[in-house]
């Protein structure tokens, strides 16, 4: 891609937009609501307009390029009359949601998708971004919200899914502070099954033991990606060469050389 006589490549990767839900907050305490609102958003369309055809709808919380991806169990394609039935089945009707987000310029891209998607299975909603500090403070201050929408990218700990997985999730995590989850008996579980994998000496082994908790975690939707947004990085090819593109921040000079 070339815009402006510079070279233009998208690094794929972790870099997600993430739905945070307050579990303690009704109804979000039910699976069936944040699950029901996962599959009304039109992801396809997030990318396409949003990220100008540079991202993917997640298919699992890592991304695809990662080693240890498998599709998870629960994937949430786009599916608005599932999700009507989800909040039907949930008992849930007139469900109005202010969505809390961080001002993240490609996140403020994508938050109209949200909207629209919403809106058109029912539920009113309203965007409510800010400064990245400000949200988080609300969080740390433990204020009263209903769903967080922010971005975050793991890769900058590395590609190791068992890493990833514990900075998300885990008993004192402060993640799980802000979702209020971790005291529920599923989340239990799942931080027992994190432990076993952690500790599991065979590599093929704990491989699959972190694919099957992550779909856990999918089914779940306690915090959990949308898309994976590529990153992109720009240089002028008159004047240098070996530049490549990375899934997380900063620039890849090591094999770049003046022209």
């Amino acid at each position: 891609l070339e815009q402006g006589g510079l070279k233009v490549a998208g690094g794929a990767g972790m870099n997600n937009l993430f739905l945070m839900f307050d579990t303690r907050h009704k109804p979000f305490d039910d699976i069936r609501v944040r699950q029901a609102l996962h599959y009304a958003i039109d992801k396809e369309k997030m990318v396409k307009v949003a990220l100008k055809g540079h991202g993917r709808a997640a298919s699992s919380f890592l991304d695809q390029g990662n080693p240890s991806y498998r599709r998870a169990r629960t994937v949430y394609d786009y599916d608005p009359d599932k999700a009507k039935a989800l909040l039907k089945a949930a008992g849930v009707t007139g469900l109005s949601i202010n969505v809390l987000a961080v001002n993240v310029s490609w996140i403020v891209d994508c938050l109209p998708t949200i909207k629209a998607s919403w809106d058109a299975i029912g539920v009113r909603t309203t965007l409510a971004p800010q400064e990245t500090t400000a949200v988080f403070t609300k969080m740390d201050q433990r204020q009263d919200y209903q769903v967080v929408a922010a971005a975050s990218n793991p890769n900058q700990f590395g590609l190791d899914a068992d890493l990833i997985m514990h900075y998300n999730y885990g008993p004192q995590n402060l993640w799980m502070r802000y979702t209020r989850w971790a005291d529920h008996p599923v989340a239990q579980q799942l931080f027992k099954d994190m432990d076993r994998a952690t500790r599991e000496p065979d590599p093929g082994r704990k491989k699959a033991m972190v694919q099957d908790y992550i779909d856990v975690v999918a089914e779940q939707a306690v915090l959990y990606p949308v898309v994976h947004n590529e990153l992109m990085t720009a240089w002028d090819p008159r004047l240098l060469t070996g530049i490549r593109a990375q899934p997380y921040p900063g620039i890849n000079v090591l094999q770049a050389a003046w022209v």
